[in-house]
């Protein structure tokens, strides 16, 4: 029994170092502050990717109560040097709103890299979920492209190309798909609003195994699925794509 009493101490001891140990990084967080916005009610985290040199930056209004609309600039760091984004617009929050702006991120078998981004990113494989609210905002996606970029459809409509940059600059209408063909290697990005992306699932395919299920461990393939309001699993067979859900 007082092995058991002394075992159970330890597992305690270890536990509240590990809480002591997660709250520094959000304490150091909280007194790290530099003017990365325009507007003094955006508050702004900074984080990087040491390995891969991405860059995150955490926004929403200081006051997390706010449910004012606010717009605001914000300062950066590329692999480019510094800039302040948007070009052509501003950065809009409405109310409790809050957004991560990546830079020099790398994403899909593809390896393109994202050089800044003011639309959100939902999922990053082969398909790019760009969400924003609201929906008439104007919206920059810069591509870094180190090999030929075919443009196919829509997109020759919204884009600019410079220097080694693809740049594309839009105003959100429906939710188009956008083809890009970076090296021979497509890519699709879906342009839509929050609420849509909300209706929107990135389900596993099961693999076979004991993690056959579980993301990152026993399998890397997902596959994007629109409007079920519950979907539970997905399984390929051949060319046959099994889904399991609810539908209302």
């Amino acid at each position: 029994m007082n092995e058991m009493r002394q075992q159970g101490t330890v597992i305690l001891i270890r536990t509240r170092e590990k809480l002591h140990q997660s709250c520094h990084p959000g304490l150091f967080l909280r007194v790290s502050r530099r003017n990365y916005t325009t507007n003094s009610l955006i508050r702004t985290a900074e984080f990087r990717n040491l390995d891969t040199g991405a860059g995150f930056y955490f926004t929403r209004h200081n006051d997390s109560t706010s449910l004012a609309l606010t717009t605001t600039h914000l300062t950066i760091q590329t692999s480019q040097g510094e800039s302040t984004i948007p070009q052509t617009t501003d950065l809009t929050f409405n109310g409790r709103e809050s957004k991560i702006i990546v830079t020099d991120y790398v994403f899909g078998a593809s390896a393109a890299t994202i050089l800044c981004s003011t639309a959100e990113i939902k999922d990053t494989e082969y398909i790019l979920s760009f969400t924003f609210l609201p929906a008439k905002q104007a919206k920059g996606v810069f591509i870094r492209r180190r090999t030929r970029i075919r443009l196919v459809g829509w997109i020759r409509r919204i884009v600019d190309l410079f220097e080694w940059t693809l740049m594309l600059n839009y105003t959100l209408e429906g939710s188009p798909f956008v083809s890009i063909q970076i090296n021979g290697k497509p890519i699709t990005v879906i342009l839509m609003d929050k609420g849509v992306t909300n209706e929107w699932h990135a389900t596993v395919i099961s693999a076979e195994g004991t993690f056959g299920s579980y993301f990152s461990v026993g399998t890397n393939e997902t596959v994007l699925v629109s409007r079920p309001y519950v979907l539970r699993s997905a399984e390929l067979t051949g060319d046959t794509l099994a889904l399991v859900g609810y539908i209302l």
